[in-house]
């Protein structure tokens, strides 16, 4: 971008990536604000966006409430960039991104329900059943990894349920719409560890 005598786009880009890494690192906290972790996605999909310019759109639902409500970090952008990264941007259709929060009772608990959805090219409903099948079950999620080198959901739904317990992760991972396309990923996380 420099050589090109985009300063403008250049510093636009090292300030998203400078606050990426920052949130990355929290300085060494597990869990953090959602706002935070909503501010991870929102950085890393500036990066994503110059790079493909007029390829996709995003928008964020995030209820006022949730906000300062506590996270595992980096539990969000894993899924966002799933979506990016198995959609062909180069078909010319645009790709649109949801990316929301919000606090709910489930089982008579709080919950905070977060959830990542694309409107994209989607998989076939075997693919949607695979990962439903390894996320219920340890020793076939490992073996998904395996064959797929596809870690990013496994990984997310993991590190949520060594942090809060099995009952919480990815509660759901559907299609977007009825004939196959995009995802919906849901993860619930519960309010008792509050930040």
């Amino acid at each position: 971008m420099i050589e090109n005598e985009k300063s403008g786009d250049a510093v636009k880009a090292v300030t998203a990536l400078a606050r990426f890494f920052r949130i990355s690192l929290s300085r060494g906290k597990t869990v953090i604000p959602v706002s935070d972790e909503v501010e991870h996605v929102r950085n890393y999909l500036m990066i994503q966006e110059m790079r493909f310019k007029n390829k996709f759109t995003y928008q964020f639902d995030v209820k006022e409430e949730t906000k300062q409500l506590g996270t595992v970090k980096l539990i969000l952008q894993p899924l966002v960039e799933n979506a990016i990264k198995h959609n062909n941007l180069h078909t010319g259709q645009e790709l649109y991104v949801w990316v929301g929060a919000s606090r709910e009772i489930q089982n008579n608990k709080p919950i905070m329900r977060l959830w990542v959805a694309d409107n994209g090219v989607g998989a076939p409903k075997e693919v949607f059943e695979e990962m439903e099948r390894c996320l219920k079950d340890d020793s076939s999620g490992q073996r998904y990894e395996k064959e797929t080198n596809s870690i990013g959901i496994l990984n997310v739904d993991e590190r949520i349920k060594h942090h809060y317990g099995k009952e919480y992760g990815i509660e759901g991972i559907m299609p977007f719409e009825k004939g196959g396309t995009g995802w919906v990923i849901e993860l619930i996380i519960p309010l008792e560890h509050e930040e």
